[in-house]
This record gives structure tokens, sequence and C-alpha cells, in this order.
């Protein structure tokens, strides 16, 4: 029952009051889960913490067992991986060796957990480079993303040629990881030329994302480049979100797309990137804004200009209104659900029209950063390199956390990375989104907010 604290948000205190209650509690529930009245698949993740908390290595002895005997899942492989020593990840390196096993992709995956989160790997150094060979090798893509990422978290550098031959071909979910690796082994001269001259677009993207890593300045210019194309919102933010991490990354793409033209739609997807973000980026937004042609935003509406907008919405189209909330451009449906169907990052809108009023909603679309929905708000992520990663934070463990940017995407942090979090007054939804909708443009979308959890017949 205490462990169920670990579904809510933690802090200090109360990781220091659960990790006493487990402690003192251990000769109650630890007898029970070596005798197997207490099942990892029960709750593996606080299981693991209860695990962890009593500081106990011979009370992994039953996972271990199990692995050894052939009776292990998925979930006992993963938890050997967030709480086992290099002895014990040293019998999951054998499973994972183990080709065509139905178990290799959870055995990469917790050595690739153990790396990344805690810095610890498999007490026989000497089999790290061979398995990782295998590992490449295999037909899953998901295990080869997986020994990418073993590759740099072990410092594999002999395996750099295997990984950049994976990435000249790369399928889209293996490249960002391909790439990536390459990069954490600083291997930029084999990055370069994919950049300019990869096969495909997307490996393109992820070579440039990934050089950021090692140099903005380098990778600014060819992101300059592929943001003259039209790429889509994921795209862009893949482009984007190195540089915006970075100190002075911003300043860097600034001169690189000087008297440049780039797409306006890319131009708008990065602005928003922009404005979302906890850092000022007045000099890069001016370069956006002139490289995409992008109009000015509006001016805030007059008392009187609301008051005419509000008294209009009555007579709005609420077909019209959907059809403005679903365009890509706007990326409502990105961020909020509406009758089961739509993004997490934001709150739900299905019955926003019977809870709130037009002149809230209005304001909302406004001034987006002007009320807040509490459990909605952006936290800050500043890393020990001075990046700083933002958005709401979807999972959280005892050594890792994953948040999700305003756009959806998802990035795990593992916490010894972390220096501070902090909660932001800003918003994750961007202002001026609506700033270049017409008026009654503006009315219908109003109209079909408003109809959300009503009987409305437009």
């Amino acid at each position: 029952m205490a462990l169920g604290v670990l579904n809510q948000p933690m802090d200090s205190c109360l990781d220091f009051a659960l990790w006493r209650t487990c402690r003192l509690l251990e000769p109650y529930w630890l007898p029970a889960f070596q005798r197997g009245d207490l099942k990892p698949g029960d709750n593996a993740e606080h299981l693991g913490y209860a695990l962890k908390a009593i500081e106990k290595p011979e009370a992994l002895a039953p996972l271990m067992e199990m692995i050894v005997s052939g009776k292990a899942d998925e979930t006992i492989i993963r938890l050997v991986g967030k709480i086992g020593s290099s002895a014990e990840l040293n019998t999951v390196l054998h499973l994972a060796n183990r080709g065509n096993h139905s178990l290799t992709k959870a055995a990469t995956l917790a050595l690739a957990e153990a790396a990344e989160d805690r810095g610890i790997s498999p007490a026989d150094q000497s089999l790290l480079s061979p398995v990782c060979q295998r590992l490449l090798k295999e037909n899953d893509v998901e295990i080869v993303a997986v020994a990418c990422r073993l590759a740099a978290a072990w410092n594999l550098k002999s395996l750099r040629q295997a990984i950049r031959t994976k990435l000249l071909a790369a399928p889209p979910l293996l490249a960002p990881h391909a790439a990536n690796a390459l990069a954490k082994l600083s291997d930029v001269e084999a990055l370069l030329p994919i950049a300019s001259q990869g096969t495909s677009r997307h490996i393109r993207i992820a070579a440039t994302a990934a050089i950021v890593i090692i140099d903005p300045a380098v990778a600014s210019p060819h992101i300059a480049k592929l943001l003259q194309a039209s790429l889509s919102q994921a795209e862009v933010e893949t482009l984007m979100a190195g540089i915006l991490r970075r100190p002075g990354g911003s300043r860097h793409l600034a001169n690189a797309l000087s008297r440049k033209e780039i797409d306006q739609e890319n131009a708008i997807h990065a602005t928003r990137l922009l404005e979302v973000s906890d850092r000022e980026h007045p000099e890069l937004a001016d370069k956006l804004a002139q490289a995409g042609r992008l109009a000015p935003m509006l001016p805030a509406l007059s008392s009187s200009d609301r008051d005419t907008l509000l008294s209009m919405i009555a007579d709005g189209k609420v077909v019209r209104g959907r059809a403005i909330y679903e365009r890509a451009a706007l990326a409502c449906n990105v961020c909020h659900r509406v009758n089961g169907e739509g993004g997490l990052v934001g709150p739900d809108l299905s019955s926003i029209g019977a809870s709130a009023p037009a002149d809230y909603l209005l304001d909302s679309l406004l001034n987006p950063s002007a009320k807040i929905k509490e459990g909605y708000r952006m936290s800050i992520v500043s890393l020990k390199n001075q990046n700083v990663i933002s958005g709401a934070i979807t999972r959280e463990t005892r050594n890792a956390l994953v948040i999700r940017s305003a756009f959806g995407k998802e990035t795990r942090i593992p916490k010894m990375e972390i220096a501070s979090r902090r909660i932001s007054p800003v918003s994750m939804m961007p202002g001026g989104l609506v700033a270049g909708l017409r008026e009654d443009e503006l009315v219908d979308l109003l109209a079909y907010l408003s109809s959300l959890g009503r009987v409305v017949n437009k």
C-alpha cells in the first residue's frame, strides 16, 4: 500500500519517507517475495524500488534463479536492469547474446537502461563489444536501435563503422538511434556527408540533429537547408530541439538563416517551439520571421473588439470551426483530445463547451499563459551539461523521467544527468496560434469549442 505513492509526483521528502518505510517493513514483505507470494508482475516498478531500498544483493537471488532456469519473463529481465549489479547484469548480457531468443529484446533494453540511467555495465567487459556487434546484426530493427544505444553508452568506438553502415539505409525508427550513437561516439566525420547527401530525408534529418550534439555551429547550415523543403511538424521539432536546448545554439541557427528563405509552415512550427522553450531567442525569432516571410502578430484586442467578437459566436458555424481546429497548421489535436482522439499534452476538450464560458475560451486562445489548468503546467529540466529540456513529465521512476514536448515528442532523461527542475509560468500552448486566422475563422473555431459537451445543431 505504501508503495502506491510512486503513482504520484515524488519529492525528496516523500522519497525518504518511502525508503525508510521499505526498510522498516522488510521483515514482512521480503520473506513473502522470497517465497514467491509477492510476484514481480504485480508491479515491477514498485517491487524494484523496495528491493533497491533495502540494499541487499541477496534479495535478487530468486529473480536470478528464474533467469538461469529459463522461467523469467520480460518483467523480471527489465527489473534486473533497473536494480541489478554488474555481476547480475552479466547474466542478462548472456541472455541478450542468445540469438532469436524471445527475451533478447527485453535483455537488450535492460542493459541499455542500466547503462544510461545508472552508469552500470556487465562485469565481463570483454564481452561488451562482441555482444553488441552481434545485436547490430539482428533482423529486429527495435533490437538494432537499442544496440546502437548500448554502443554509445558503453563507448564502443570500435563499432562506429558498423553503426554508420546501419545509418546509411536505416528505416525511420532506427535512424535517430544510429545517428545519436555516432554523435556520442564523437564521429562527426561520419555524420557530415550523411547530413548533406543521405539517401532519404529522414536519414539526413537524423544525422543533422545528431551533429547538434557535437557542434551546433556545424549543424546549423544543414538545418537551414533542410528547412527550405516542406517538412512535417515532427521533423521540424527534431531539427530544432537540440538547437534550443544548447546554450548559444539559437545564435548559430540565426546566423545560418541570414539571407535565406525557408518554407513558411516550417517557420511557423519553429517559431512555436521557440515560444514554449525556457530561453529567450529574439535573434532567431527575427530570422525565422524573415526567412519564412511571417506576418507580425496581431495586436491585442481592445475591450470593444473583444465584446463584438464574443457576440458573434452564437452565429458561428460549428462544422467550419471543427475543420479549422483540425488544421495541421494549428496542431490543436496534437496536444488535445476530443472524444477519445488527439494528443495528451493538453487538457481533454471533449466537454469544454459545457464547463467554460466563451470569454474564457477566447482568452485561452489569445493568451494561453494567463490561465493554465492545474496538472498541465510545463516543467523545465536543466541538465548538468547546461542543456535545457521543457515539456510535461509523463512518467518518472527512481532512475529516469520521460518528458513530452508541446508537440508530443517524448525524451527520456536519466536522473543522474539532471541538475535541476522547476515549473514554468509559460504555457505549453504557444501564443499567437490563432494570429493567422481571419475574424470569421476565429468565430467559427470558438463556436466549435463552445459546442463540445453540448448539443448544438449548426
